[in-house]
């Protein structure tokens, strides 16, 4: 069976807006408030600050079953050569200080035929 799906346009939104400014690992620091907000306001428990810009957001729902969800909010240091209108221009020192994304052919995403 074949169902319609219809995108949330504020989530397309939110998408877009957080893939349009990456941060680096431990530089997520927009990132997770923006993230840290929506739990809240989702009516997660949110704790900020695990291991430096981490966070957990916790939904009771009762006695059952337990399901547990990770994900990753640092970016890649790499140039990206899309064309999309929300893709990333940022640039940003890395811990070593050097500025990144590195402008060479090495370090860029292409979704365009070669």
């Amino acid at each position: 069976m074949k169902e319609n799906l219809t995108a949330d346009s504020a989530l397309a939104d939110f998408y877009k807006d957080l893939h349009s400014h990456p941060e680096l690992g431990f530089q997520e620091h927009r990132t997770a408030e923006i993230v840290a907000k929506r739990l809240t306001t989702l009516g997660f428990e949110v704790t900020t600050g695990i291991g430096g810009t981490g966070l957990a957001g916790v939904l009771q729902n009762g006695a059952g079953p337990t399901a547990l969800l990770r994900a990753d909010m640092d970016a890649l240091p790499v140039r990206e050569d899309t064309g999309l209108a929300y893709a990333s221009t940022v640039t940003a020192p890395n811990a070593n200080g050097t500025v990144v994304p590195w402008p060479t052919p090495v370090g860029t995403i292409s979704t365009r035929p070669a």
